[in-house]
């Protein structure tokens, strides 16, 4: 069977992202606050696990794009 190489980094990465929201909500932070922690640790200074600036660059949309539907979810129009 073959395994994409890609997938073990994005099961990381989902992994420490749901792990800093916890912690997060534990210590009644806001989520954003443990998502920039998260990214700044994941990323090429901190523990270097997604070092791709292709990769980089796609999560960052994806992100963007989850973002701005959520954001989109929240709006109530009158």
């Amino acid at each position: 069977m073959h395994l994409d190489p890609i997938l073990p980094v994005v099961v990381a990465v989902i992994l420490i992202i749901i792990f800093a929201a916890l912690l997060s909500r534990l210590i009644r932070q806001p989520y954003v606050l443990a998502y920039l922690l998260s990214g700044s640790v994941i990323g090429q200074e901190g523990i270097g696990l997604v070092n791709d600036s292709v990769l980089i660059e796609h999560m960052g949309t994806f992100g963007v794009i989850l973002l701005l539907f959520f954001v989109g979810m929240e709006i109530q129009p009158d």
